[in-house]
């Protein structure tokens, strides 16, 4: 028995949608890029360096001029990953610069990056279209790795939360509100005097990220998921001031898409590229 892409339809569409993320959040900075990565960025390095030094992921913290063109060609690689050109060599390009982007302004990004940084590395390996056995054999690892990533990002926040107070007690949305800089006034306050929605958020989303790395593996529970994901991190770009972290999740969902969905929607794209 010959060896075999595992659910090749469900590689490809998570292969576009995880490069489609990486792509709408680069292309989130490109009226301010200037401002990060240029040569009078304000997160410029107080002592430059003009050699390459120790870890070649700070070389754009130190050697500026290099930073912006850098930027664009992250965005091309995405580009060539987004439509599968050039196999791997686009997907190593999107990886190492996007470390350098990340390095030379850290403040810029939140988790979210690094998840994708993570997804972008297995990734490198992935081709639905693999035909030999270590390429099959690279791609089915590859989207098992990424799997596990996802889940792990549930399960330890849903650990971790146990072992805190305000989540079990049901106040940590109440608390995560009153930061000014992560919500909206009016949303907060009208969440505020509501105690029993403040409540319910609270531990629907305890509950979710503890359920959903055992659940997810039952195909008749995967929908629901699916649906009960997108309301809450939903919420949490609105309320929370987090849309590409929301984004990021809803979009890993493709990961656990069965093969004959992964065609339907895959299906649905081709058909709406090609409608008049």
């Amino acid at each position: 028995m010959s060896a075999e892409v595992n659910a090749p339809a469900t590689a490809r569409l998570f292969r576009i949608a995880a490069y489609s993320w990486m792509l709408l959040n680069a292309l989130y900075f490109f009226t301010i890029r200037d401002m990060l990565w240029g040569p009078y960025s304000i997160g410029m390095s107080a002592h430059p360096d003009q050699s390459v030094g120790i870890n070649i992921a700070y070389v754009l913290d130190h050697v500026r001029e290099y930073a912006v063109p850098a930027y664009f060609a992250y965005m091309a690689a995405l580009v060539c990953c987004l439509v599968g050109w050039f196999k791997w060599i686009p997907k190593v390009v999107v990886f190492v610069v996007g470390w350098m982007l990340y390095y030379a302004f850290i403040p810029a990004f939140n988790s979210s990056y690094l998840l994708y940084q993570v997804f972008a590395f297995f990734l490198i390996g992935v081709d639905e279209k693999a035909t030999s056995t270590f390429s099959i054999v690279l791609t089915n690892v590859g989207m098992l790795a990424c799997r596990i990533q996802f889940l792990m990002v549930y399960a330890l926040a849903g650990m971790f939360k146990l072992l805190g107070r305000t989540w079990l007690e049901g106040s940590s949305v109440y608390y995560a509100l009153h930061l000014d800089h992560f919500t909206w006034p009016w949303l907060r306050d009208l969440l505020v005097s509501q105690k029993w929605l403040m409540l319910i958020s609270n531990y629907f989303g305890l509950i979710y990220q503890l359920a959903f790395p055992l659940l997810i593996w039952f195909k008749k529970a995967r929908v629901p998921l699916f649906i009960a994901g997108i309301a809450f991190h939903g919420f949490i770009g609105a309320a929370m001031r987090l849309p590409e972290f929301g984004l990021a999740m809803i979009f890993g969902y493709t990961l656990f898409f069965d093969e004959a969905l992964s065609q339907k929607v895959l299906r649905k794209v081709r058909l709406a590229r090609t409608a008049p």
